[in-house]
């Protein structure tokens, strides 16, 4: 099972979701597997002096790729946490809910700061078309946006151990 837990990409926000959740978490690393492409994205910028965004994409890109998709999504339970685009296929798609949304000059509340920067900067443009920004997940394809990590904790519970629950 593969699941999106759809955050903005800034890598501060979705690591805090990814240490708190893959730590508060209760599960076997044999079976369920956790990919966070900003943090680990910021990671890779930080070990070598490059710049966040043309990583992250490259990552992203790169996971599509059949052998790389292959030996990412190895596990029983695949979580990502981030975004991804929408050709990765999904069993279900969840979001957090974003306390630093931010509302833009027509009264729309922006989800992703950093998605919404690119799409609007008219010297990213062509950055934008080579990352195909917009075939990215939003929170309009989310089936359910939770309030808490303990939210999403619980749900993720429910998913990743479904014979133990059920015997409950």
């Amino acid at each position: 099972m593969n699941i999106l837990l759809l955050t903005p990409i800034n890598p501060v926000l979705a690591a805090d979701v990814y240490n708190k959740i893959s730590r508060q978490m209760e599960y076997d690393p044999n079976k369920v597997g956790f990919l966070c492409y900003p943090f680990f994205a910021e990671v890779a910028c930080m070990e070598e002096n490059k710049a966040y965004l043309p990583r992250l994409f490259s990552m992203l890109l790169t996971s599509l790729e059949k052998d790389m998709n292959k030996k990412l999504y190895n596990k029983n339970v695949n979580i990502v946490i981030g975004n991804a685009y929408k050709t990765q296929y999904f069993d279900i798609v969840v979001a957090m809910s974003n306390d630093v949304a931010y509302v833009n000059e027509a009264g729309e509340e922006i989800y992703d700061s950093y998605i919404e920067a690119i799409k609007q900067d008219e010297t990213m443009k062509d950055f934008a078309e080579m990352v195909r920004i917009n075939e990215l997940y939003s929170l309009e394809e989310a089936e359910i946006a939770f309030p808490t990590i303990r939210h999403a904790i619980l749900f993720l519970d429910g998913v990743t151990k479904p014979n133990e629950n059920k015997s409950k």
